[in-house]
């Protein structure tokens, strides 16, 4: 908990938020736990928890504009069901709007770090998406510790729009044209690797929904236990949350992150 954030470790195998988890039970899942229902069933007596209370619970009807925002006790981003790692809130309305003042500037930045397989370019390309436009082999540049990036548009794919699907930064087909607007960007870097895998950091400024692992996907390393987006089987997908910066205007950077053992 620092200067109005407070950040917390989401295990994999847990929604983010009680809705996603209504939706899953909809749609037959027997999965229930999130942390935000976690945390509404800590004692009020944690300093954090006392912080969240005071900040959303207690005025609700007074947050203008926060109407989203409060019943989810200003988290500031979510995490997939099968990704770990850093979660951030606000704590108040005034720490929420900062934290979307500095999100609209590219000033609040996460990092992933991921285990992908060692895989080469996927046979035919990410299923539903654009052939990936890269000027040099990927894996070479990758293996050499380079730093790369990989841009693209999405929009939803397969059944119940269950996937993403990664398109070029041009509008293309009648289909494309109704993608979600913007460009998103992943930067990736190598930080060990093997015969058969490689272990990574992506780094993103704002994020779409399974941005990292359809980018890594598409790019030919498909996260290890990410078998939506052709990964191997695993015990867990090998994704997590590992830092968020919110770098402020007029003030020093705040830094949540996890301990690194690599």
């Amino acid at each position: 908990m620092a200067e109005g954030f407070i950040a917390l470790f989401k295990p994999a195998g847990i929604h983010s938020t009680m809705m996603a988890s209504r939706n899953e039970l909809a749609r037959g899942s027997k999965e229930s736990l999130s942390l935000l229902g976690w945390i509404h069933g800590q004692p009020i007596s944690e300093p954090w928890r006392e912080a969240l209370r005071r900040g959303w619970e207690k005025n609700n009807l007074e947050h203008g504009g926060m109407a989203s925002a409060a019943p989810e006790l200003g988290m500031l981003s979510r995490l997939d069901l099968s990704t770990s790692g850093i979660v951030v809130f606000a704590a108040n309305p005034e720490a929420y709007k900062e934290a979307k003042t500095l999100q609209e500037h590219e000033l609040l930045i996460k990092s992933y770090t991921f285990i992908a397989s060692r895989r080469g370019t996927m046979a035919g390309g990410l299923v539903g998406s654009r052939p990936l436009e890269c000027p040099q082999d990927l894996q070479s540049l990758l293996g050499q510790g380079g730093e790369i990036e990989i841009a693209s548009r999405f929009r939803a794919f397969g059944p119940r729009g269950a996937r993403v699907a990664c398109l070029g930064a041009e509008e293309g087909t009648e289909k494309e044209k109704r993608a979600a607007p913007g460009i998103y960007r992943t930067s990736l870097r190598l930080l060990g690797s093997n015969k058969s895998a490689v272990l990574g950091e992506a780094t993103i400024h704002r994020g779409f929904r399974h941005q990292i692992r359809a980018h890594l996907a598409w790019a030919g390393f498909p996260i290890l236990g990410d078998t939506l987006y052709g990964g191997l089987g695993a015990e867990r997908m090998y994704l997590e949350a590992s830092s968020v910066e919110l770098r402020r205007i007029g003030a020093p950077p705040l830094r949540f992150g996890l301990a690194k053992d690599y």
